[in-house]
């Protein structure tokens, strides 16, 4: 269940039939912000980590209450730009990484 109401949060995925094109698009869209906001707080630990930890209250929150009363995907959108953040940062560091750039 708790997997099931996940995927319906972030994904729009997990009803019965098969999803539609717009529902896959955003699947993939939310897929590479969830990943990119799940490396950033894995391998990308700094001097940030500590004052970045109110907005993944914010996407931990948002996520386990909805989840919780009624997941949908349209719920997830507010909270959405915190992921970009994360996701953002984590795009620019591994460039870095891999470019040598200072």
């Amino acid at each position: 269940l708790f997997f099931n109401r996940f995927l319906r949060f972030w994904f729009n995925l997990g009803y019965y039939g098969s999803p539609s094109k717009a529902s896959i698009a955003l699947a993939l869209g939310n897929g590479v912000l969830l990943l990119g906001t799940l490396l950033a707080w894995t391998r990308l630990r700094g001097d940030w980590w500590p004052w970045a930890l109110p907005p993944l209250a914010v996407l931990v929150y948002f996520t386990l209450s909805h989840m919780v009363v009624h997941a949908q995907v349209r719920y997830s959108f507010p909270v959405v730009p915190y992921a970009i953040i994360f996701c953002a940062y984590s795009i620019s560091r591994t460039l870095r990484r891999n470019t040598g750039a200072a």
